[in-house]
């Protein structure tokens, strides 16, 4: 038991209780390891913040922007400047 704001913040967000490592975060074990998931998903993960969030920790997909205006869609036959 800790009476640190950091440190439960860090148990909460990497799924392990008493560790504060381990190279993943819970949501990213998740993504890993779920059956149940279409084979292609364009964004697996979305973080809105300034920074990726410790339970994204590890993820190679996971997406992070700071405001909705950062997302761009440009690389197919269409782009959001045609809309």
């Amino acid at each position: 038991m800790t009476r640190s704001h950091f440190d439960a913040q860090a148990y909460l967000e990497l799924g392990t209780p008493g560790l504060q490592g381990g190279g993943t975060g819970w949501i990213t074990r998740h993504l890993l390891s779920a059956t149940n998931l279409p084979t292609q998903i364009t964004i697996p993960a979305l973080a809105a913040a300034s920074g990726t969030p410790m339970s994204l920790l590890g993820s190679t997909e996971a997406l992070t922007m700071a405001a909705a205006g950062d997302f761009k869609l440009d690389t197919a036959h269409w782009s959001w400047a045609d809309a």
